[in-house]
């Protein structure tokens, strides 16, 4: 009761629809943490516990197959309008490129654009092909997770320092590791404490932004920033670059550029001086996880929100949908995947599927 009472707490405040829309929401897309198997095991040879983590024990870039096995499951069902399911991939532009980074001494970053990452691996062009067909058919519609998922700043000004665990990380060409030193996790990209830092990662959602344009032939409608961690002070820039939309937490953490973290609260249809206009993540759906339990969580998500007259905006992460470096967890989670839009179609069979930016456009029309 305690937890339904949260979720009610959370689904309250705010704009309101007599619709029925069901957007998943998916993070991580081109994000290339673990490079290869053999980095996978010298990292634990090293002492570097990623198979801690379900994002670097099983994931890894999206290949044609996981694409197509997936798109399988979208296509299998429709809604009232006759729609098929749709995911939303958050896009990570580029990966780091370590060869150029270490060329450099640490002094510059350097990257590379996700799709080269892909074409450079297994069958990449055949991969790039499943993402313009998912694109095509209107079921795969990606939008923007920044240009990189970690902290570049933080992570070259320990490099430059000579940290030990850090460079070894580095051999094995993985930018997550956190040190002893480190304010935050890496994975909190935006986190800044200076305006150095603040101007790099001010450019590089530019910069972000104009990647996702050349790729994607569009501007990004929505940013959704890695973990959560995020300030208005970026509002400026995405307001500048055509985003109109910003994913969030109910209590998003945020910098307060002197060294800290707080927490800002945030409800549906929260419109910033800028004119960015906010949506709460409020479902969530990760069947790779340790601790799943299967749909009922999710199910009973659902419910609340529409009993508040919300959307269901259920968060699923990449690593669900990965069988390349374990082929029963996308198996697992595909089975589980088509059971729970099945369920939602029988107790709601008025239910809508839209991406995120679609639902943007409903958003700001009734705000």
């Amino acid at each position: 009761m305690q937890e339904i009472l949260k979720l009610y707490i959370k689904n309250l405040p705010g704009w309101r629809t007599k619709r029925k829309p069901v957007v998943f929401i998916s993070d991580d897309w081109g994000d290339n943490r673990i490079r290869s198997e053999d980095d996978y095991h010298k990292l634990i040879e090293s002492g570097i516990p990623v198979d801690k983590s379900i994002h670097t024990k099983y994931g890894a870039l999206a290949s044609q197959s996981d694409l197509y096995n997936l798109f399988e499951i979208l296509t299998r069902f429709k809604d009232k309008t006759g729609r098929n399911v749709v995911i939303t991939p958050f896009v990570i532009m580029t990966n780091p490129d370590f060869d150029k980074i270490r060329s450099d001494r640490f002094e510059k970053y350097h990257y590379e654009i996700f799709t080269e990452t892909i074409k450079n691996s297994y069958r990449g062009e055949e991969t790039l092909k499943a993402w313009e067909d998912g694109i095509e058919a209107g079921i795969f519609l990606p939008e923007l997770h920044g240009r990189e998922h970690f902290n570049v700043p933080q992570w070259l000004k320990f490099l430059k320092m000579g940290d030990k665990n850090l460079l070894k990380a580095f051999e094995f060409h993985y930018a997550y590791l956190r040190t002893y030193d480190m304010k935050v996790n890496p994975v909190y990209a935006f986190y800044f404490d200076n305006q150095n830092d603040f101007e790099f990662l001010n450019e590089s959602l530019k910069d972000g932004v104009r990647l996702f344009q050349e790729t994607f032939k569009r501007n990004p409608t929505v940013f959704n920033p890695p973990n959560g961690m995020f300030h208005n002070m970026f509002y400026k820039q995405l307001a500048e670059s055509g985003i109109q939309s910003v994913n969030t937490k109910h209590f998003r953490l945020q910098p307060d550029t002197r060294g800290g973290i707080t927490r800002k609260h945030f409800r549906f249809g929260h419109v910033s001086d800028e004119g960015i206009i906010h949506f709460v993540s409020n479902c969530a759906f990760e069947p790779a996880s340790w601790d799943y339990k299967g749909i009922g969580k999710t199910l009973k998500q659902v419910e609340v929100a529409f009993n508040c007259g919300k959307p269901a905006l259920i968060n699923t992460h990449r690593v669900n949908f990965i069988g390349s470096r374990n082929k029963s967890v996308s198996n697992k989670s595909l089975t589980e995947l088509a059971l729970l839009i099945q369920a939602m179609i029988n107790k709601w069979p008025d239910i809508e599927f839209l991406g995120a930016g679609e639902f943007v456009t409903l958003l700001k029309m009734s705000a």
